[in-house]
């Protein structure tokens, strides 16, 4: 009747089939190398008959030893490809007779695992990135704020300005007329009112002239207002658009934080058991 361990030898081409990439197989009993088949990824040979004394501190002895599966990683420093060993023991009427070890690439799971921790980096600048964003626009929110406040301001100044405008050009029509009605009085005293009428004349004229500055200023300070109330509406347009798009980052960030949480529960799966 076949032992345990010849019928897993004999069942070795059926295990091989359920790996993907082609394993190394390793068959031992208690004292040596039963059975062994190397891989292309995995040069090295070992001859039947080795005693297992040699091979201590392999998965394979520990599996014998222990009595249970044993799963191990391997960098990529050895062979040039990472690798993963599995053993298992083998049990014969509730005895460990021997053990069976595959070693088989793991260049997908180190992929992976290079791949999630790259992601989780180059996520980690963007979030960080998209947070300067955002910040730089609030801050450019609160500065636009500001500027409408200063406008505000200024169009005050500017209302207070016209009312002195309309109190100098009140003064101004007043002196019109005074230095109209000098000129009259001037001309009914004949040449005694010469001088008089120098006078008058002067005074007329300072009033034309004034009247004619505080139109000119009125004019200039009614194109100011309307250049400042039109600033003061895209300064408010912009503050609000600038809110909408700081909103906007804020969501975005709070995307990518969840983006980093995926990102490093992706990183910590592929470094399970490493």
């Amino acid at each position: 009747m076949p032992t345990m361990l010849e019928h897993v030898l004999a069942a070795i081409p059926v295990y091989k089939q359920t790996y993907t990439d082609e394993p190394v197989v390793i068959v031992i009993d208690r004292t040596q190398v039963v059975h062994f088949e190397k891989a292309s990824f995995y040069p090295s040979g070992i001859p039947e008959g080795t005693p297992v004394s040699s091979l201590q501190g392999t998965v394979i002895v520990k599996a014998l030893e222990l009595g249970e599966r044993i799963v191990e990683e391997r960098d990529a420093s050895r062979f040039g490809t990472a690798y993963l060993s599995v053993a298992s023991p083998i049990r014969e009427n509730g005895e460990v007779v021997g053990a069976i070890g595959f070693i088989v690439p793991n260049t997908r799971l180190d992929s992976l695992r290079a791949g999630a921790s790259d992601l989780s980096g180059v996520i980690e600048e963007m979030s960080a990135t998209g947070q300067e964003i955002t910040a730089a626009g609030a801050h450019i929110a609160e500065r636009l704020q500001e500027q409408a406040s200063e406008s505000a301001q200024l169009l005050e100044r500017l209302k207070k300005a016209g009312s002195v405008l309309a109190s100098v050009k009140e003064i101004a029509e007043q002196s019109q007329l005074l230095g109209l009605n000098a000129a009259i009085e001037a001309a009914r005293a004949g040449e005694q009112g010469l001088g008089f009428g120098v006078v008058a004349t002067e005074i007329r004229k300072l009033g034309e002239y004034s009247k004619a500055a505080v139109s000119q200023i009125t004019e200039l300070f009614r194109s100011m207002e309307e250049s400042i109330r039109a600033m003061d509406r895209t300064v408010g347009e912009i503050a609000k658009e600038s809110k909408g798009a700081s909103a906007g980052m804020e969501e975005f960030s709070r995307a990518f934080a969840h983006i980093v949480e995926v990102a490093g529960q992706l990183s910590d799966a592929a470094n399970y058991g490493k």
